[in-house]
């Protein structure tokens, strides 16, 4: 068993939260009623007032929470059982545990806010009015954070070592490249613009390509033909990069490309790439063992969503 470190994550929470600005109403309409166990006679309601708050928090954490809003028919619905979700975990746990979370967040939460002191000067004034913004108060904004950190800590104890060398393995197997985040990689970006059309983008990255396969040198016809102006200069190198940072065609080039092997071009939006993977190690069990945690306890959160979720909800009245 283990408890889930939320330092991080605070981290993330805040810096997030200061780039964000969200906005927020209020109201008392009951929207649902829900019972904490599912044999249980009592029930709680929730209100429109509190389920706003939620969402504020939500959004400001969220730099894709306007898209997946504008996609989805039934986020509101989501987003509600979420918190109904959340609050039911709340209730499983015992005082002492309640106020043992409440401290350590706090403590994560001082730790990160002296740290963020000495990286950026403004951070409490722009922290300040993206609560103004929100209409928060610090207060309201970690008990609303506090929420997920007591879900979180309550399904990652229930987890196992067995259960995550189990997860881990069964990743790997399937991908081997699945933990990998960072690779040393050298590209040749063969951009569109006015000048250059996506048919002559794709015939020029061709003949570069032939002279490669020719014996011609890399790094000089980086040079020459990259497109790319943080590579170029450096031979088209990019060491330590996180592949998560690259767009989706790059990134899964690069992953699947066997190492010192140079790719076909490889389009993405930006034009045509010319690929050689240099390094790419792939994490041991230790290296991902946070990784693996979060990506089980995201599993075990989905499942209670889906399969014992629907006994404790009694109704939903989400306004159309």
């Amino acid at each position: 068993m283990f408890r889930s470190k939320r330092s991080v994550v605070w981290i993330g929470i805040l810096l997030m939260a200061i780039v964000l600005a969200v906005t927020a109403c209020g109201g008392q309409d009951q929207l649902a009623v829900y019972k904490l166990e599912p044999n249980d006679t009592d029930t709680v309601q929730v209100t429109e007032e509190e389920f706003e708050t939620f969402k504020s928090v939500k959004e400001a954490n969220d730099p894709y929470y306007e898209q997946r809003k504008s996609m989805d028919t039934k986020f509101e619905e989501d987003m509600l059982k979420q918190y109904i979700a959340l609050k039911i975990f709340e209730s499983r746990l015992s005082e002492e545990e309640r106020d043992k979370l409440k401290q350590e967040a706090n403590d994560a939460f001082t730790s990160m806010t002296k740290e963020l002191e000495t990286t950026n000067p403004d951070w409490e004034s722009q922290w300040n009015e993206m609560l103004d913004q929100v209409d928060l108060t610090e207060d309201e904004y970690k008990e609303y954070m506090l929420l997920q950190s007591m879900a979180i800590d309550q399904i990652a104890a229930s987890v196992s070592e067995a259960d995550l060398k189990a997860h881990y393995e069964e990743t790997i197997a399937a991908d081997p490249n699945a933990y990998v985040s960072e690779v040393t990689v050298s590209h040749i970006l063969i951009g569109t613009n006015e000048d250059r059309t996506q048919d002559e983008a794709l015939e020029l990255a061709e003949s570069v390509k032939q002279k490669l396969d020719n014996g011609e040198d890399f790094a000089a016809l980086a040079a020459s033909y990259s497109d790319d102006p943080g590579s170029k200069d450096q031979g088209g190198t990019m060491k330590n990069a996180n592949v998560n940072n690259f767009v989706a065609p790059f990134r899964k080039a690069v992953l699947e490309l066997p190492l010192n092997k140079i790719s076909d071009p490889v389009e993405t939006t930006y034009g045509y790439h010319l690929i050689k993977v240099e390094e790419r190690e792939v994490p041991t069990y230790e290296d991902v063992i946070e990784t693996v945690k979060g990506q089980m306890v995201e599993q075990r959160f989905v499942a209670f969503m889906e399969q014992e979720l629907p006994d404790h909800i009694v109704e939903m009245d989400l306004p159309a």
